[in-house]
């Protein structure tokens, strides 16, 4: 399962040291040019900052101002990287990250924290990483909670709420919705497919290795459901808080949850470099395939060749909102509403070899 379909871009920041952790090295001046690098990266590839403006009702202009003043008046380094991680959690999105880059004149850092190329293993190359959220509604400290736990609850942790003397709710906590926080799951995915930890492994050998964590991911909850189910719980409560979003795997999550039958969802897309290059990616996959194809599929694919073209376009096209710092309403969005793609965790190609089959 591909991650290009992530509505919010994962922003990370690495920001220089500006001076050691001395006060009389720290430099306000450096940090205050961090700080405007990073809203200038916010202004140009952060697609939720329109929403927090229209929506969340979020001041840019004094949180930045504010941001500013405090930064003048830190007394070091570690207080200035403070200020900047509070700032970033004004905005409440766990996709929004910063990450400090080491100092290049510490000779003290461990040996293999500059390890490169094939020395970095497998899973971590591909952008698995632990998540360590935490949930925001304690139902453990309840005395009406019971806590299940189960090999399953590492992923998705399980509980029963008695909420009368004969009603009991299963209560289940899914605290970001992307396979790629679990890097053990990555391993075993990499294990069914005979790879080892230095294995190489290009996009498409990632995309599969992606499908089958999140595969892995979607039976867990399947199995932390049953578990639910088998304890007689009238009801199911799903503990989303915290969670910042993740990849396709909130469409089988929602499917593996709901009794009912449910449609994709039609997506939309940031204007942004990262996007061009995913949908040249499937254009020219759709167009080697359109070639081998008789109709009608062909004509399908000929559709799907056309709505990809516009939204080439689309994602190319500039969007200047560096006036939100000012409480400005930008004359454009970050976000394409058109044209309206529809992908699940299949593409159009792979689809119709289903058909074929």
């Amino acid at each position: 399962m591909d991650r290009n379909s992530i509505f919010t871009i994962v922003f990370a920041l690495l920001i220089l040291a500006a001076g050691g952790a001395r006060g009389q090295d720290f430099k306000s001046d450096v940090w205050l040019e961090d700080f405007n690098q990073l809203k200038r990266e916010m202004s140009a590839k952060y697609a939720n900052l329109e929403w927090t403006v229209e929506t969340r009702g979020l001041d840019l202009k004094q949180l930045s101002e504010q941001t500013e003043a405090r930064l003048l008046k830190a007394p070091s380094e570690t207080e200035a990287k403070k200020i900047i991680q509070s700032f970033l959690d004004a905005f409440g999105d766990g996709h929004l990250s910063v990450q400090w880059e080491q100092n290049k004149g510490n000779s003290s850092a461990p040996a293999d924290a500059t390890q490169t190329g094939d020395k970095i293993p497998l899973c971590q190359r591909l952008g698995y990483q632990s998540h360590n959220q935490p949930p925001r509604i304690a139902f453990t400290k309840l005395n009406n909670f019971r806590e299940i736990n189960t090999d399953d609850s590492k992923y998705l942790s399980i509980g029963v709420l008695r909420a009368a003397t004969d009603k009991d709710i299963g209560v289940i906590r899914i605290p970001i919705f992307s396979e790629y926080a679990f890097p053990d799951l990555c391993e075993q995915a990499a294990a069914e497919m005979r790879l080892t930890k230095d294995s190489p492994c290009d996009d498409e050998c990632g995309d599969r290795v992606g499908r089958s964590a999140a595969n892995l991911l979607t039976a867990a909850l399947a199995r932390q459901i049953e578990v639910l189910k088998r304890n007689k719980t009238s009801a199911l409560l799903v503990d989303i808080s915290g969670n910042g979003g993740g990849t396709n795997w909130t469409e089988p999550a929602a499917r593996t949850l709901s009794a009912k039958p449910l449609r994709s969802p039609r997506q939309q897309f940031i204007r942004h470099e990262h996007w061009t290059k995913q949908l040249k990616k499937r254009l020219a996959t759709i167009e080697a395939d359109s070639r081998q194809t008789a109709p009608p599929n062909r004509e399908l694919l000929r559709q799907g060749e056309n709505i990809l073209r516009k939204a080439l376009v689309e994602s190319q096209k500039p969007c200047d909102r560096g006036g939100v710092w000012e409480n400005r309403k930008p004359d454009c969005s970050l976000v394409a509403t058109t044209p309206s793609l529809m992908w699940s965790h299949l593409s159009i190609h792979e689809t119709l070899c289903k058909m074929r089959a």
